[in-house]
């Protein structure tokens, strides 16, 4: 009998000669295509607690089948994919009194055109965690609550 050989297990130097088609036609990826894909699964992961903590304090997301529903405190704006959109963070929490606090959720270092900049130039907070995106809006909340 034949040896068989499994796709899955390419040496990494071989795997970066290949086409990104070719790549993904056998289901194989580079280290830096793995770590990527962990990325964006753990950086989904902490915008479901926040998405989760903003339901629970009265916020509603922004959508067509939500919008109709009068949301006690506002409103949140969730962006999957921010290169297809116009230059905004992650997240867009909209109050009913006017005020608004942007997000952008991270948990690697690597940044789209913009985003930093509007960070930097006071736009919006850049949170590392669900956590200390939670702290950011619990902030926000208290800063003009009048308590």
């Amino acid at each position: 009998m034949g040896a068989h050989f499994d796709s899955r297990v390419i040496p990494e130097n071989v795997l970066k000669c290949m086409r990104p088609e070719d790549r993904k036609d056998l289901g194989v990826a580079t280290a830096s295509e793995r770590d990527e894909k962990i990325a964006g699964r753990e950086e989904a992961a902490e915008q479901k607690v926040v998405e989760n903590y903003l339901r629970l304090h009265g916020f509603l997301p922004s959508t067509a089948d939500m919008i109709r529903t009068v949301a006690k405190v506002g409103y949140y704006i969730h962006l999957n994919d921010t290169r297809k959109n116009p230059l905004l963070l992650d997240l867009l929490i909209l109050h009913r009194d006017g005020r608004y606090l942007q997000i952008e959720m991270k948990v690697r270092d690597k940044f789209q055109p913009g985003q930093t900049e509007l960070i930097e130039q006071g736009f919006g907070k850049l949170a590392w965690s669900a956590a200390q995106a939670i702290e950011f809006i619990k902030e926000w909340l208290e800063c003009c609550s009048g308590s």
